[in-house]
């Protein structure tokens, strides 16, 4: 799990002290959140509309609007993860997906947060089984591009005779037609992120959540984690059967070190 050998086995997830500890490991669950609540604005703002043929001059065209951001913000969840970076050379343990500076920074609260490490097996199964019943579930690697040709063709309708009346069907068919570029594109800048994700897409706009227990297998613990809650991560550890350790940097080169007050 620790070694420097990449590997597409484990999937991570990086987040904050307190949501790791208050609401991820005290509660045993894993939440999808909407798009609404990410912090890409490509994914989080309501999209417009390219062009609809036969619509543009009737109410239809605004409805059409509200429902596909409704449906796109609200009724799809997603669960964002980081893998190992398969393609590109890093020093020490940088090809890692526990071993990214700026996600640290960004998303575990400034290096003092966690990073869980999540058995990619038995992830995709526990998320098949719970939510596989409920509504559609769309996973994979997100690919990076600046290119809005995508993009266009994916925010374009083309409406037959009698549409009226079906637009929620017809707004359901579209996502899953362009469910590759609505949910698995974003722009360049977000690259060094290797992210790959889950999209559950049902009629219901509530949170979902999956349990982590056995698909839960480490922590790694940012630089700046205090001690002073060594003893709740030693409680989740026994807890969870986890393996915990310390992520370091030296010159800016990751590296990691046994957690010598969780053994």
């Amino acid at each position: 799990m620790f070694s420097q050998e990449i590997t597409e086995q484990y999937l991570y997830h990086y987040t904050t002290l307190e949501t790791a500890i208050e609401k991820i490991l005290y509660s045993g669950q894993l939440r999808l959140g909407p798009f609404e609540q990410t912090n890409d604005p490509r994914e989080s703002q309501n999209w417009g509309i390219g062009s609809v043929e036969g619509a543009r001059n009737d109410r239809s065209f605004g409805k059409l609007i509200e429902l596909i951001n409704e449906d796109r913000l609200k009724r799809c969840k997603v669960l964002c993860l980081t893998r190992d970076d398969m393609e590109h050379h890093r020093l020490g343990f940088g090809r890692r997906g526990f071993a990214r500076a700026r996600m640290w920074a960004q998303y575990a609260g400034n290096h003092r947060g966690i990073c869980l490490i999540f058995d990619a097996a038995k992830l995709d199964a526990i998320i098949n089984r719970i939510l596989g019943c409920k509504g559609k579930i769309y996973k994979g690697i997100v690919e990076y591009t600046d290119s809005v040709a995508a993009v266009t063709e994916a925010s374009t309708f083309r409406l037959e005779e009698g549409y009226k009346g079906k637009l929620e069907m017809i707004v359901k068919k579209h996502i899953d037609q362009y469910a590759n570029t609505i949910f698995f594109n974003k722009n360049r800048d977000w690259k060094d992120e290797t992210e790959y994700r889950y999209v559950f897409y049902s009629d219901d706009s509530q949170y979902q959540f999956i349990k982590i227990d056995n698909v839960l297998k480490g922590l790694v613990l940012g630089v700046d984690f205090p001690q002073v809650y060594a003893p709740v991560i030693a409680y989740f550890k026994k807890k969870y059967c986890l393996e915990v350790r310390y992520i370091s940097w030296d010159h800016g080169i990751p590296s990691i070190r046994t957690a010598e007050s969780f053994q």
